[in-house]
């Protein structure tokens, strides 16, 4: 998992590729004909059922020549446009990808960890203020200045485990989080902490420790009580031996050996979930359900500045930025054998989740697409 290579070629891509939104996307398979205005007229209101099409015929094509194989949401005002498969969850089996379908998320998980902190801090045990060592008896000296908000935003310093040379080989064993977070803590910071920002995955498997020991609970506990059964969510969580699960593909047909033990990804993405319960977690978002207003807004503030793009910031389990005139907040993920990627334009109303059983499909300029053709 080359997380911060990964994050920035993605990004940079979703940053040229945004730049135009507001414009009138291709539409790749011409299926959709509105009356076409000369140059110099208004271009037509599309229909929501024009705009359903549009976004199908796009996603077919894609499914044929792109090899996107996946479940694909979007929204606006309220109104579901999308919702629904394409290809297939298990090709062998041929069995298809429908909107029900589960899919391992990856960094997506990063969000959950992030409600979690301040769920607690609206519970009042414990603070983003706070100093990390204050909740681990041997913590290493490089770390008495880092708080959970320094692990929260990717500014702690603390190098990203998952971008080191031993993690492959041990990516599918079975680890405690106190295990995994002894692999790293004898490393050199990056830089002092808030003094700089590299994308660290080992900063939310901290965090995911951190949830264990002052709630008392399991991560998987914390969040299947705290935030996936309040909110309905009966489709996502933290188990790998999973029916429903998509099997993982890379070029081609070929089946990327399953995650059987998800402990090694932990609390920086080990869930699993649906596009219908991304939803549903989008939702929350902008209810008092899980956390106050005041907390909410804290979670969507663009704090660091990220090391490849000034266009967005990372606030807390996502990127905070603006598009043209579309404020967003997002988030993408990269297990082996998956991809996936929420997009929520607040103020617009508009919601774009793309889940992927295919590795080596661009899903975030899918996304984009969706995006684009959504604001019609």
């Amino acid at each position: 998992m080359k997380t911060k290579a990964l994050l920035s070629m993605l990004w940079m891509f979703v940053l040229t590729c945004c730049s135009s939104i507001r414009t009138t996307p291709t539409n790749p398979t011409q299926t959709i004909t509105p009356n076409q205005p000369s140059a110099a007229s208004t271009p037509p209101v599309l229909s929501n059922r024009e705009i359903t099409a549009w976004l199908d015929s796009y996603l077919t094509e894609s499914a044929a020549n792109l090899n996107f194989s996946g479940s694909a949401f979007v929204a606006r005002d309220g109104r579901i446009l999308l919702n629904q498969g394409y290809g297939e969850a298990d090709r062998e089996r041929k069995l298809p990808n429908t909107a029900q379908t589960k899919y391992r998320i990856g960094s997506l998980t990063k969000e959950f960890t992030a409600m979690a902190i301040l769920i607690l801090q609206a519970r009042g045990q414990l603070d983003v203020r706070d100093r990390v060592c204050i909740y681990f008896s041997d913590c290493p000296s490089a770390w008495e200045k880092i708080t959970l908000h320094h692990l929260l935003t990717h500014s702690s310093g603390i190098p990203d485990y998952y971008s080191s040379s031993d993690w492959e080989p041990s990516e599918l064993l079975s680890m405690s989080p106190s295990d995994i977070i002894a692999r790293f803590t004898d490393k050199l910071l990056d830089f002092a902490p808030g003094q700089g920002w590299t994308y660290s995955n080992s900063g939310y498997i901290v965090l995911g420790r951190i949830i264990e020991l002052v709630s008392g609970k399991t991560y998987a506990e914390f969040l299947q009580e705290n935030i996936f059964s309040p909110l309905g969510m009966t489709d996502s969580g933290y188990l790998a031996d999973l029916e429903g699960l998509a099997l993982g593909y890379a070029d081609g047909d070929t089946v990327v050996p399953s995650v059987e033990d998800v402990s090694g990804l932990y609390s920086s993405g080990g869930l699993y979930s649906t596009v219908g319960d991304l939803n549903r977690w989008e939702k929350a978002l902008s209810t008092d359900v899980l956390i106050p207003n005041s907390l909410r807004k804290v979670m969507s503030t663009p704090y660091s500045a990220t090391s490849f793009t000034n266009e967005y910031k990372y606030g807390y389990g996502w990127f905070v930025g603006k598009t043209a005139t579309h404020q967003m907040v997002g988030n993408m993920g990269r297990i082996e054998g998956f991809t996936s990627l929420n997009f929520y334009f607040l103020e617009d109303k508009v919601t774009v989740i793309v889940l992927c059983n295919q590795r080596d499909v661009v899903v975030h300029s899918i996304g984009v697409q969706l995006a684009s053709i959504a604001f019609q």
